[in-house]
């Protein structure tokens, strides 16, 4: 995936879809740095972010991941999982 920085570079790009709480291909959370670039990112063009929070609710080995959107719910739009949770 694109990282943050080389979004600059594309200013038609004003939206980014995020699974933070399980990155592809590893399955770990997105980084706290990493999370406040992407907001910084949104904050400088004008752009959302979406958080699709993938896994986020399966936590059994550690604390649950907290939601990107806390960081800025104007610009962060959050929509979970409930369909990946009721079904397959």
């Amino acid at each position: 995936g694109a990282r943050t920085e080389d979004l600059d570079g594309l200013p038609s790009v004003r939206a980014a879809l995020l699974t933070p709480a399980h990155q592809y291909p590893t399955g770990v959370p997105l980084r706290p740095g990493r999370r406040a670039a992407v907001v910084d990112w949104a904050r400088r063009v004008g752009g959302l972010v979406l958080e699709d929070d993938y896994d986020g609710e399966f936590r059994y080995d550690r604390q649950p991941v907290g939601a990107l959107q806390s960081l800025d719910p104007e610009r962060v739009v959050y929509f979970g999982t409930s369909s990946k949770s009721l079904s397959p």
